[in-house]
């Protein structure tokens, strides 16, 4: 109040009456309110006025409804005078201070509140305080507009940036916070002004709108009311004026300003932007609105903008770049919290919930929006509910985020849903940047979450300068956000919105089909292996656009080679399943448009096998490749790059079949005819290189296998370097190689160089490195590292189970792996439940006579024996003879396969019988039979009618390993007069074998059969050969030099070396001791081995401790009437004869007895070899009763055995 005005104001409202005029002012909130914003995501209310600064007891000031009209005249008048304010004024202006203090306590003060002030100007239009009346504790404006959210979640990270920028500062201190419209910047203003508050309750902060500049004056005009601050009649200062110069008073308090929805600078900046709006603004010329935002020390602003521009250019350079803070959507957790608050859904719902605001992409606005429209329209409308309708397309997501939030307290000229408050933004690009809103289209059509800048940096011309023009506006507003390296991203509702604009127009489908041409064009052929980075990062883009509808028939080539080109690349990245139904479009498309002779259509049908290969659907593969080699050798001719291409994948699909020999065929032609075409050193002919590099080694020909192996390797290298993809394939076959001959180490190292490069060329996920990590698991069993092989072979299981599924092939493998790591730790159980698995897959697919299968079958089967569970695989041994048999003929290597692993299986469980049975059924013979014809003769039935030199080396192998396990059954059985022919013919094999001879020698036991052929300095070369050979691959502790060992000793003990025989045993001993101690059964052979050859040193005390350590492993590991137990038993008996413990031989020669007799029965030689030795020790001790009553024991069992025995048929 000035000398001749009153100021009548309360703290609920203010009226102001003028010389000139008598007008009330709004409501001082109503001032404020219409002066602010509040966001959609917040619940504004009115708060009451500010309790403490009411309840200050300072100088009265009249209220706006106090009847100044009956106040008595101030001369001695004696009655009531009616006068008006101006007349009071005038009044006052004369009387003394005395006469003032008299006359005012007349006033009834119980109708006066608030406080006032006095303002005196010094001839200028700027206001300068000589009184105030400023409330004596400072206020928050925003507690007069925005009740604190009770909901308010997260945004801690901002928060504490904020904090610590305005804390930090003694100098004037401006912060920005800038993002989308609806994204929650003025929410994270609101709350910080409230925890600033708590923290400072010295300092004053005021809410400007700056949306526009009539706003910002009234907002100006608020602040005013709540200050209590006015213009003298004679200078008349504008709002703007009073509160900057207060602002700028230090005496005032510390203070800050949340400049709220500054998005267009300009509006501050321009001059003219500040016109009047009231009758008292300034007279004089106007300024910019920001000049009228002080920079004092003592104050400091906190700016929100959806463009990054205008807050930078409000900062003034108040602040560095870390002072600039973008405000994102929510993460995952903070979404869920905020939609669980508004929503209030049960605890059932928030598995619903989470992938709702997934959906949402964590934006605040729509995430309030969606909790409203389920809140308001339950029960009916769920969370699922709601979901199944926003999956719909496009116009629904965009009705449901259209549907606006009624709230009586929010200001109504503000936008009140989250589509409405981003088409605001839109608009002004559209507006204001055409060809940015291009851009912008265009990007609304593909993926947003990553957007090469390559994509669509020349989307509508070859400038890179009018790209970054076009470019900066929608970063400027985060519309778009830059990701690092150069990728862009677009939040998921800045497309929808953008969609519903261009669909509202009639653009949509121009965009959509720009769009698929853009990602088709820039998508590498599949031979363009070197691009496969850009492939990677085009897939969603690619799957997007593919969705869109390009139905025109121009279109519709273009469409089969983009499908093409995908399907090709993801059926390589353990994506077959998705490949498979893209490729299959594009066959359709092109057998219908080019026809079935047409190169285009044949390289993707040849594509097509391949998937189905890699599906496991080998039998379709190979219907599939196989008219697609047949059609293009018709039309191409045999050497064309398409006919030659399609013979590789049939021998592809022909591998998986286990018909190695037409599949190595396919491919050696494959590779001469590109050789021709091509060259040696072209890359396609390298690849075919490898493919033969690996059908030879599937088909047993290890010799040409490396020769040609390493012949590619080196010129890859040459040509390509190590890091090339053809490089890293026949490293990878060269792998492979080593693994075969047993180097195991040197694998282990190659393998692992190999798999960090295939990791850099093709991803972590990829299939390839996949297969790497089971070659590496079994490399690692191999040499004893069983903890790592199981974490390894666990990890290989859960990829491929992610990517194939649990019923293809190559899963199916990983269970059979798995299960072989925990057997070899002795988690039997866990085994025995990945080997189940794996065999019902893979008989259910594939069939018992597959190698997979059978692979399986024999490793389970290793299971059983050490379990002692021997029935358990007969019906699926069994089963797999007679399937083979039935599919592939007697003697087809395959089932000349099944044959030998049954047999190892009853060697393994120690039923001989069984095992001769088997092999004579193989013979169409008996026993006695098949020994006594002449090699030549069963060699000749063996290859049926065909030349031995015919047959592949591997037949040759196979052939022998199966007379080598006859040998041993007759070795078993103890018929000892049999066995000589046999290793004569085992040996002849072996010498006509058209291979290298090492090839032959590591698959059978041919050291053995040499010596049983007459030719023991042979044999003892062969195995003094072989074993330095696995020693130069492995270190010498290396437990898969057990096998060589044994060998080399068994052959030296033979040949009476018992001292270099002693010294190799142990060793074996050592080795399994240390690191293979769980497989007791081999231990105790070995241990067993090494007693025998001490023995026959006569160190007889020594040998009977080895025997009787060996013997206690072999009744723990082995079943009961184990043949090697038995003899190892009468040979501890013999040790204690011969030191004259003749009681402990007793023992043992009757349990001999005992065993066999239940084995074998009362007849059987065994059985009668034993009696003899246990009643020869009895009346060595002479206990003759014992002896014949042994004897007549045995007698009555014969007898017995005589009578129940079936007669003979008769020889009609």
């Amino acid at each position: 109040m000035n000398v001749g005005r009153y100021t009548c104001q309360g703290p609920s409202r203010a009226a102001s009456v003028s010389a000139s005029e008598h007008r009330s002012t709004e409501n001082t909130e109503d001032i404020l309110r219409h002066g602010s914003r509040s966001t959609t995501h917040n619940n504004a209310q009115e708060e009451p006025t500010d309790k403490a600064a009411s309840a200050e007891p300072h100088a009265p000031i009249l209220r706006s409804d106090f009847q100044c009209s009956r106040i008595p005249a101030l001369k001695g008048d004696d009655g009531p005078h009616d006068t008006n304010m101006e007349d009071l004024s005038k009044t006052f202006s004369s009387v003394t201070l005395q006469q003032f203090n008299t006359t005012i306590s007349n006033i009834q003060l119980s109708n006066f509140q608030g406080n006032f002030g006095v303002l005196l100007t010094a001839g200028s239009s700027n206001a300068r305080y000589v009184g105030t009346q400023t409330p004596t504790k400072p206020l928050s404006t925003v507690s007069f507009l925005f009740e604190r959210d009770s909901n308010f979640v997260g945004r801690t990270n901002i928060l504490h940036r904020l904090d610590k920028a305005f804390k930090s500062s003694k100098t004037h201190r401006r912060v920005a916070l800038h993002g989308l419209g609806g994204v929650g910047k003025s929410q994270i203003a609101i709350e910080y002004s409230y925890i600033l508050r708590e923290q400072d309750p010295s300092r004053w902060v005021f809410w400007v709108d700056a949306s526009s500049a009539a706003r910002f004056n009234q907002s100006f005009h608020g602040i005013t009311q709540k200050l209590g601050v006015q213009s003298q009649e004679n200078s008349r200062a504008s709002p703007l004026e009073l509160v900057s110069q207060w602002l700028r008073d230090a005496k005032n308090g510390p203070w800050i300003i949340i400049l709220d929805s500054a998005d267009n600078a300009d509006v501050l900046f321009r001059v003219d932007a500040n016109i009047k709006h009231d009758e008292q603004q300034s007279s004089v010329n106007p300024a910019a609105l920001a000049t009228y935002l002080p920079q004092s020390a003592h104050g400091a602003i906190l700016i929100t903008s959806r463009d990054r521009q205008s807050a930078v250019r409000l900062m003034g350079g108040h602040g560095t770049s870390e002072h600039i803070i973008a405000v994102s959507p929510f993460d995952e957790d903070d979404a869920l919290l905020l939609f669980n608050k508004h929503a209030g859904v049960s605890d059932m719902e928030e598995s619903g919930s989470r992938v709702l605001v997934k959906k949402l992409a964590g934006f605040p606005f729509a995430i309030t929006q969606a909790a409203a429209y389920i809140k308001a329209n339950g029960p009916r409308m769920s969370v699922a509910r709601y979901i199944t309708l926003f999956d719909q397309q496009d116009s629904i997501k965009l009705k449901l985020l259209s549907e606006g939030i009624e709230d009586l307290r929010r200001d109504t000229t503000i936008p009140d849903s989250v589509i409405s408050t981003l088409t605001i933004t839109l608009s002004r690009i559209d507006d204001q940047h055409p060809t940015s809103m291009m851009l912008l289209s265009l990007m609304s059509v593909l993926d947003g979450q990553s957007i090469p800048e390559y994509l669509i940096q020349f989307y509508r011309t070859s400038s890179s300068f009018e790209f970054e023009e076009d470019l900066a506006p929608l970063l400027r507003y985060s519309l778009v956000d830059q990701m690092e390296g150069p990728y862009l991203q677009v939040h998921a509702l800045v497309q929808l919105t953008t969609r519903g604009m261009l669909n509202g127009k009639g653009w949509l489908d121009n965009w959509k089909r720009n769009a698929f041409l853009f990602v088709s064009g820039h998508f590498p052929k599949p031979t363009h292996h070197e691009l496969r980075e850009r492939c990677k990062e085009l897939v969603p883009h690619a799957e997007l656009v593919l969705q869109y509808d390009m139905s025109h028939e121009e279109d519709s080539l273009n469409r089969a080679m983009f499908l093409f080109k995908v399907g090709s690349y993801i059926s390589k990245h353990g994506q077959a399943h998705t490949a498979l139904s893209k490729i299959q479009e594009s066959v359709h498309i092109l057998e219908r448009r080019l026809g079935k002779d047409n190169d285009g259509y044949l390289n993707v049908l040849n594509c097509l096998g391949t998937i189905y290969n890699d599906l496991g659907q080998y039998e379709e593969a190979e219907r599939v490749c196989c008219e697609a080699f047949k059609t293009s050798e018709e039309v191409n001719g045999q050497m064309h790059r398409t006919t030659i291409v399609c013979a590789n994948a049939l021998a592809y699909s022909l591998t998986h079949q286990a018909k190695f020999d037409e599949a190595r065929d396919l491919c050696r032609f494959a590779f001469e005819q590109m050789r021709l075409l091509s060259g040696d050193g072209d890359l396609e002919t390298l690849q075919l290189a490898s493919s033969l590099v690996q059908a030879h080694d599937q088909a047993g020909s290890l010799t040409e296998a490396e020769k040609l192996s390493t012949e590619t390797l080196d010129i890859c290298m040459k040509l390509f370097g190590p890091e090339h993809y053809v490089t890293l394939h026949c490293v990878s076959d060269k792998i492979v190689l080593l693994d075969r001959h047993g180097k195991y180490g040197e694998a282990e190292q190659l393998l692992r160089d190999n798999r960090e490069r295939m990791q850099r060329a093709f991803g972590t996920d990829s299939s390839f490195v996949t297969s790497i990590d089971v070659r590496l698991a079994s490399l690692l069993q191999a040499q004893g590292k069983y903890e790592e092989a199981l974490g390894l072979s666990k990890s290989n299981l859960e990829r491929r189970e992610k990517k194939m599924g649990p019923d293809h092939p190559k899963t199916l493998i990983a269970h059979n792996d798995l299960a072989s790591a925990y057997r070899r730790l002795d988690m039997l159980d866990n085994s025995e439940t990945h080997y189940r698995i794996a065999l019902e897959g893979q008989i259910s697919k594939l069939g018992l006579s597959h190698p997979h299968t059978r692979i399986t079958l024999e490793n389970f089967g290793t299971l059983m024996a050490q379990q002692q569970q021997y029935s358990t695989l007969d019906e699926f041994l069994w089963q797999a003879v007679h399937e083979a048999e039935s599919n592939f003929g007697k003697l087809h290597d395959t089932t000349l396969e099944t044959y030998l692993q049954v047999a190892g299986q009853f060697q393994r469980e120690g039923r001989y019988q069984e095992e001769e049975r088997l092999l004579c059924r193989l013979w169409n013979s008996n026993a006695s039979s098949a020994v006594g014809e002449s090699s030549q003769h069963r060699l000749s039935m063996t290859v049926e009618n065909h030349n031995a030199a015919n047959f592949s080396t591997f037949s040759f192998i196979l052939r022998a390993q199966l007379w080598d396990c006859f040998a041993h059954v007759l070795l078993a059985l103890g018929r000892y007069d049999d066995l000589n022919p046999v290793y004569e013919d085992i040996a002849r094999i072996y010498d006509s074998y058209p291979g290298d001879k090492r090839d032959f020698a590591r698959a059978t036991n041919i050291p053995m059969a040499l010596f049983g052929a007459g030719r023991p300095e042979e044999a003892e070369k062969m195995a003094e050969v072989q074993l330095k050979d696995r020693e130069s691959a492995v270190s010498k502790d290396s437990p898969s030099l057990v096998l060589y060992l044994s060998m080399y000793a068994l052959i030296l003990a033979l040949r009476g070396k018992m001292n270099d025989a002693e010294l190799t045993y142990r060793r074996e001993v050592e080795i399994r001791e240390r690191s293979l101690p769980n497989v007791k059964g081999l231990l105790a052979k070995a241990i067993v081995n090494l007693a025998g050859c001490v023995r026959d040193q006569d160190r007889l005390q020594e040998a009977e401790q080895l025997y009787s350590r060996g013997l206690a492993l072999k009744k723990e590991a082995l079943p009961k009437n184990d043949e090697s137990t038995l003899s190892a038993i009468g040979e501890y008996a013999s040790i204690l004869t011969k030191q004259g413990k003749l009681e402990d031989a007793e023992v043992m020669y009757l349990e001999l007895y005992y065993c066999r007799n239940d084995k074998y029965g009362p007849p059987h030689q065994q059985t009668l070899d034993a009696l003899g030795l246990a009643i020869a020790l009895l009346k060595l001790q002479e206990k003759f009763e014992q002896a014949d009553k042994l004897l007549h024991q045995h007698d009555a069992q014969v007898r017995r055995a005589a009578t129940t025995m079936p007669l003979p048929a008769s020889s009609n």
